[in-house]
This record gives structure tokens, sequence and C-alpha cells, in this order.
């Protein structure tokens, strides 16, 4: 199954989202500048606003985008140009998919994604409709220590069902999450590729500066 990604208003979560960020941080005195060169060790802006644009399109409850799929440097908007964002895209034209996972399994990415650390690793993973504290000390597979949605503000629950986006490639396995979850956890594929979804969801935060960090927080075990 699959669709198409049409011009429509963002639905009132993303708004409100948007809404508290404009209120939250004053007004930029430059074009807006999104980071990237620290993707593989921590959350970006970019990576916020990316897993932001694959989320919205599939209309997922969490977007989850691996630092693989992203290049290491910073892009700044000027004029409404978006084409700074998609040059930081690995693979532009690369499909979104939305899987069906448990809280359980949504954990279990969230823990690989860390697992690296301190090194830096393209399964590093940037995320969308979560906030994450975690500690970096802490045992492989045991370092996640808070999970919630920000949709409902309650933690993840290990058994029930969420509705998850990401980059085609990673919902097949690829950056070892082969491990986490099968193809078969692929409950569509959204026809359109990354670059479109950034487009468009870009076409409203581009008025932004940079989005607030605080999605993926490192705290002391």
């Amino acid at each position: 199954m699959s669709h198409r990604l049409s011009r429509r208003p963002l639905n009132p979560s993303s708004a409100l989202l948007l809404a508290a960020l404009a209120v939250a941080r004053p007004a930029a005195s430059g074009p807006p500048a999104f980071d990237n060169s620290s993707a593989r060790t921590e959350e970006t802006s970019f990576g916020d606003l990316l897993a932001d644009a694959v989320r919205e399109a599939a209309k997922a409850d969490i977007g989850l985008v691996s630092a693989g799929a992203t290049h290491l440097t910073t892009a700044t908007i000027e004029g409404g140009d978006t084409e700074p964002l998609t040059d930081l895209l690995v693979c532009p034209e690369e499909k979104i998919a939305a899987l069906s996972l448990t809280g359980q399994q949504v954990l279990l990415a969230l823990e690989r994604g860390l697992s690296a650390l301190p090194t830096p690793s393209n399964g590093f993973l940037q995320v969308s409709g979560v906030r994450v504290t975690f500690a970096v000390g802490a045992p492989v597979g045991a370092r996640v220590k808070t999970a919630t949605v920000l949709q409902t503000g309650k933690p993840i629950d290990p058994q029930a069902k969420y509705r998850v986006a990401t980059q085609l490639s990673l919902a097949k396995g690829g950056q070892g999450y082969f491990m986490v979850f099968g193809r078969d956890a692929v409950v569509e594929t959204i026809d359109i590729g990354v670059k479109e979804a950034l487009e468009e969801y870009a076409s409203v935060t581009k008025r932004l500066a940079a989005l607030q960090k605080g999605r993926l927080e490192a705290v002391k075990e």
C-alpha cells in the first residue's frame, strides 16, 4: 500500500510543536542554520528536522532516521531555498516506510542506536515524537533510562503497538537493525522519497531557526 504526500496543514501535534518553538525562542538574527556535523554521536538540529519530516510523511507516532542517511555538515536556508537541506541527504530518493513495532522493539532500536557511544556510528538514531534520556556509561543494552512518547506524555509501553516511520533501508534491517525487527514489520511504503518529504515539511519549518534540542539527553547513571 502506498500514497502520495499532498500539500495539507500539519496535524495538530506538529502545529503545536511549531507554535511552541516560535514562542520559546526569539527570532533568529540571520538565516536558519541546521547543523548535522555530530549526527553520529548526538542529536542534531538537522536530524530533528529530518526525523520530523519522515514521521509527518508517514503519519506515525515515532520517527527514527539513522545518521548514515545524512552528510556531516551544516545547511543554511536563505530566501526560501531548501536545496541546502536536501544536499545533506545521502540517498535523497530513498522511500519512507512505516513499521508496526511493539514498544519493546522501539526500546531495543533506541538501545542499538546508542550502543556504539562514545564511538561515532552510522547506526546512531535521530528521533522524532519521543524524548529519550540515556547513560553512555551504562552497559550496552541498558543505556536507555527513560523514553517518553511526546504525543501522549507517557513512557513507551513495551506491550503496546506503535507506528514508526524510517527510511526504507533501515526498515529492511540496515545498520544491523535486522536484529531488532524483520521486514514483516513494514506495514506501508510511502510513495515519496525522503527529499520530497523534507521539502514539504521545510516549507513550514524553514521560517524557524534551528529546532530546540532535548529529544536525546545524556544523563549520569
